[in-house]
């Protein structure tokens, strides 16, 4: 069983809308593939494939790359399971984990939204004369 983990680094105000993906897939032989996608929210992105002669190194690879993200400022949006050697169970995975991470964030920015519009409000409230 593999596991698909997403980060997101969305910042409208500097017009960030980015997605890291990464999967780990281990092999019949002893050995693992990190397969990953990132890129602009929307677009398909770039792909990478890139093999390891023990899962070991792989997985410690897999951290790397989420820590070095994390450190670029990326949020774990999501963490799934991937049931399925199959690039088909990778895909589906991904398309279901970013629309996953893509509704928790919209619900994120929605509250955010609210919360500025009801400070604003408040504050026009208190500026106006009676």
């Amino acid at each position: 069983m593999s596991e698909l983990t997403i980060l997101l680094s969305i910042n409208p105000a500097q017009n960030r809308f980015r997605f890291f993906a990464i999967v780990l897939r281990r092999l019949s032989d002893g050995g693992a593939e990190l397969h990953r996608r990132w890129g602009r929210l929307g677009t398909e992105g770039r792909h990478e494939v890139e093999s390891f002669s023990t899962a070991r190194l792989a997985e410690t690879a897999r951290a790397d790359l989420i820590a070095r993200r994390r450190r670029r400022g990326y949020d774990i949006a999501r963490s799934l399971p991937v049931s399925g050697d199959s690039e088909f169970a990778a895909l589906a995975a991904w398309e279901v984990g970013l629309a996953l991470a893509l509704e928790s964030m919209r619900r994120r920015l929605t509250a955010r939204r609210e919360e500025a519009r009801a400070a604003f409000d408040s504050r026009a409230q208190l500026s106006l004369p009676i």
